[in-house]
C-alpha cells in the first residue's frame, strides 16, 4: 500500500492505493458548529442539508457536522461515481439552492431532538454559551438565517483553502471538477476557559447518567490512561459491583493543545448513589497510582498491537485527513506503537491528576462535596439596577429589568444577563423574552410569571444587538410556563436546585 499526497483544483488530497476492489472518497471542510455563535446555531448543519438535497447518483453518501469540521464521504461504487458525487456537491456550494431554505429549516426542526443529555451541563459550565459550549443548546438560530447569511458562510468556510480530500482505491478518480470559492484555512476555534472551579459537580434532576469530562494535553499517556480508566470502570461498576450496565471512558483529540476524556455510567434510580460513589472511587484509585505492572503491560501492548495491525495507509487515511485539516500531527503507526509501549505507571498517574484538576461532573443526585469537589454555581453575583416586576399568583422570584441588563433573584441565587453580553435573545410574539448570556446564564421574561408591560419589553428589545435576536411566533398557550406550586419548608432546598437548573437550561 502507498500513500500519495496530491492536489485537485487547489484542494490538498490524500490517496491510498488498495487492490480489494473497494473504492471510497470524501471531502472535509474546517468548519463546524463550534465556529457559530448561539444566534446562528444550526447554520453549518443547514448548509450541509441544502447542498446535499439535490445530489443524485447511484452511490450512497454519508455526511456529518462535528464541532470543528464537516465531512461528506462515500464508500463503495466506482471512481466515476465518487467523482460525480463530489462534483455535484461543489456545484451546489458554488450556487447554494437558497430557494429551498425554508423547507430545509422545517426538516431540521422536525429532526431536532435537542442536545444529548450526556455532558450538556458540563459543556455549559466549562465553556459558557459559545464555541464548544454550544453543545448544550439546540439549533435555536435557524429562524433568523436568511439567504444572505448562507452565502456568506459558504463563501467564508466552504472554500478551496479550507478543504481536504481523501480517496482509497485502485486509482485516483478522473474528471473531478471541484472549483470552490477562494479562501484560507480557518483556525480551529479556541475553547473558553472553564467557568466552574474544577473539579466541579452539578446535579441534573431526572437523569440516570453520571457524566464526567476533563480536558488534558494530548499524548500517548493520556490515551493509555483513558484505556486504563475504561477498563477500571467496567470492572468496578459492572463486573464487581453490578450497579451500572454501561460504564466506560473515551479519548478524543480536539486540537493541538487539548484532548477530551469523557466518562459515562448509567444507573437505575435506586443505584444512583452507588454509581456516583463508584465513579469517584475509581478515579481516586488511579490518582493514587493503583495500576499494576501486569495490568499496564496488558493495556499498552493491546493498544500497540491494534496500531501495528492497521493497514498503514488505508485504515488511517480519514484520521490522517482530519488531522491535516485541524493542524494536528498524525503519528506514524510504528512510532505510536512504540510510544504506547513506553508509557509507565507514573505517566498514567500524572494524567489521572490532570484529569482530576480539570474534571466537571453532572450527576443525578447528591453531590460531590464529600469528595472534595466544588459545587458549580449556575448563576451570577450581580443584580442590575432597574424596575422590579411583580410576580403573578404567588410567584416569589424577583425579576429586575434595567438599563444594563436583567436579573432574576431568589432567596439563594442570582441570575443576571447583561445586554452587552447577550449570546442570544429569543423573542416570542406572545411577549416572552429568553436571554442567554455568553457565560451560559439564562433569564426568561414570561408574561405568565410576571407583570411584564410594554415598557419592560421595549427596554430589552432596544438594548440587545439585532444580530443576537431570534424571533419566534406565539407559542401554544398550553406550552407557556406557570407559576410554581407552593412548596413545604423541608422541600425548599430541592425546589431551589430545580429553579437554578431551569434558569441554566431553559427546561
Amino acid at each position: 500500500m502507498t500513500l500519495t499526497r496530491v492536489e485537485v483544483d487547489g484542494i490538498p488530497a490524500l490517496f491510498a492505493e488498495r487492490t480489494d476492489g473497494v473504492y471510497s472518497g470524501g471531502i472535509l471542510f474546517r468548519v463546524g458548529w463550534a465556529d457559530e455563535n448561539l444566534a446562528v446555531r444550526g447554520l453549518t448543519h443547514l448548509v450541509q442539508h441544502l447542498v446535499l438535497h439535490d445530489l443524485v447518483g447511484d452511490v450512497h453518501r454519508h455526511s456529518e457536522v462535528t464541532a470543528t469540521y464537516t465531512h461528506v464521504h462515500t464508500r463503495g461504487g466506482s471512481p466515476e461515481q465518487v467523482a460525480r458525487m463530489l462534483n455535484g456537491l461543489c456545484e451546489a456550494l458554488r450556487d447554494p439552492p437558497v430557494g429551498r431554505l425554508e423547507v430545509t429549516k422545517e426538516a431540521l426542526r422536525a429532526e431536532e431532538r435537542g442536545p444529548d443529555g450526556a455532558g450538556r451541563v458540563a459543556a455549559l459550565l466549562r465553556y459558557g454559551a459559545h464555541d464548544h459550549g454550544l453543545a448544550a443548546f439546540p439549533e435555536v438560530g435557524l429562524p433568523e438565517i436568511g439567504p444572505g447569511l448562507v452565502q456568506v458562510w459558504v463563501g467564508e468556510a466552504f472554500t478551496t483553502g479550507n478543504a481536504m480530500l481523501w480517496f482509497t482505491g485502485d486509482r485516483m478518480p478522473e474528471n473531478l471538477q471541484l472549483t470552490l470559492p477562494e479562501g484560507s484555512r480557518q483556525p480551529v476555534p479556541a475553547a473558553s476557559k472553564p467557568r466552574a472551579n474544577t473539579p466541579a459537580w452539578s446535579v441534573v434532576d431526572g437523569s440516570d447518567l453520571v457524566h464526567v469530562t476533563a480536558v488534558v494535553p494530548p499524548s500517548p499517556a493520556a490515551a493509555i490512561f483513558a484505556d486504563v480508566l475504561n477498563g477500571a470502570l467496567h470492572h468496578d461498576l459492572r463486573e464487581r459491583d453490578a450497579v451500572s450496565y454501561s460504564a466506560g471512558a473515551t479519548y478524543t483529540v480536539r486540537d493541538p493543545a487539548s484532548a477530551v476524556i469523557a466518562v459515562t455510567a448509567d444507573c437505575l434510580p435506586e443505584q444512583r448513589g452507588a454509581v456516583i460513589g463508584g465513579v469517584v472511587d475509581t478515579l481516586a484509585r488511579l490518582r493514587w497510582g493503583a495500576v499494576s505492572a501486569d495490568e499496564l503491560t496488558e493495556i499498552t501492548s493491546a493498544a500497540a498491537t491494534a496500531v501495528d495491525e492497521q493497514s498503514e495507509d488505508v485504515d488511517t487515511i480519514v484520521p490522517r485527513a482530519v488531522s491535516s485539516l485541524l493542524g494536528l500531527t498524525f503519528p506514524e503507526p510504528h512510532r505510536l506503537a512504540a510510544e504506547y509501549r513506553a508509557v509507565t505507571a507514573a505517566d498514567v498517574q500524572r494524567v489521572a491528576e490532570a484529569f482530576h484538576r480539570s474534571a466537571i461532573a453532572q450527576v443525578p443526585e447528591v453531590g460531590l462535596g464529600w469528595a472534595g469537589w466544588h459545587a458549580a454555581h449556575l448563576g451570577s453575583g450581580e443584580v442590575v439596577d432597574g424596575v422590579a416586576l411583580t410576580g403573578r399568583d404567588g410567584h416569589h422570584e424577583r425579576l429586575v429589568v434595567g438599563d444594563r441588563g436583567v436579573s432574576v433573584t431568589t432567596a439563594d441565587a442570582v441570575s443576571t444577563v447583561l445586554y452587552d453580553d447577550v449570546a442570544v435573545l429569543e423573542s416570542f410574539a406572545d411577549g416572552g423574552r429568553h436571554l442567554v448570556g455568553t457565560d451560559g446564564v439564562q433569564v426568561h421574561l414570561e408574561p405568565t410569571l410576571w407583570e411584564v408591560d410594554d415598557a419592560a419589553l421595549a427596554r430589552v428589545d432596544g438594548a440587545v444587538d439585532l444580530a443576537r435576536v431570534v424571533r419566534h411566533p406565539a407559542r401554544n398557550p398550553d406550552d407557556l410556563p406557570l407559576p410554581p406550586e407552593p412548596v413545604d419548608e423541608e422541600d425548599g432546598e430541592s425546589a431551589g436546585s430545580r429553579s437554578r437548573w431551569r434558569r441554566l437550561t431553559g427546561r
